[in-house]
């Protein structure tokens, strides 16, 4: 497992956590919008477990966060 010189957040947790607040936005937006599915909690689950994963995954860590 990768640990840090500090206890700072990296960069790639900081982005899952973007990626978290994004996923709400767009649920929100999708049952304003009254897609049908939206009022499923599982659903919903499942769409901000995949676009935080995604975030977190994809977003490489910063030079500065100094992963060892």
């Amino acid at each position: 497992m990768a640990s840090t010189s500090t206890g700072a957040p990296t960069t790639k947790v900081m982005s899952g956590t973007i990626g978290a607040a994004i996923a709400t936005l767009i649920i929100w937006g999708l049952k304003e919008a009254k897609v049908p599915g939206m009022d499923d909690e599982g659903l919903r689950v499942a769409i901000t477990t995949i676009i935080t994963f995604l975030f977190g995954y994809l977003v490489p860590p910063a030079p500065g966060d100094n992963v060892v």
